[in-house]
């Protein structure tokens, strides 16, 4: 029997966790407090999902990796480049805004997904260059 790839075994992780989620966290990203929120009420802006100001993608570069990092998304205009013990968090400027983020490490692509308004994804890159990836879909 072989292993499942780490894109199956992201996709049935993800699919668990949005199985089990009863709310959805909003936060004031600037002041770190947070709120939940049921997926049967709307907030004041109507958001039932991913609103404004919520994290797309968020990519921790370990202290101990002493390579590049890159990220682009088609949300942003800029590549941006990660040092290492780093990290950047791309947030939606819209209520369920999507966006399709690439990751390199030295110039090799090592990620490159479509986030959907409805989803959040956390990357670290490890000291030996390698990711590991986490999910929520609400």
């Amino acid at each position: 029997m072989s292993q499942p790839s780490r894109r199956q075994v992201l996709s049935l992780s993800m699919t668990a966790l949005s199985a089990s989620l009863v709310g959805c966290t909003q936060g004031n990203l600037e002041d770190g407090s947070e709120t939940e929120t049921p997926l049967t009420e709307y907030t004041e802006s109507g958001c039932t999902s991913m609103c404004e100001g919520t994290q797309i993608i968020e990519v921790d570069v370990s202290s101990g990796f002493s390579g590049t990092a890159v990220l682009e998304a088609s949300c942003r205009d800029d590549a941006v480049t990660i040092q290492s013990g780093e990290s950047v968090r791309i947030v939606r400027e819209e209520d369920a805004a999507a966006c399709g983020v690439t990751l390199f490490i030295d110039g090799e692509q090592v990620y490159d997904e479509r986030i959907d308004g409805h989803a959040s994804v956390t990357v670290t890159v490890r000291s030996d260059g390698e990711i590991d990836e986490e999910g929520v879909v609400v």
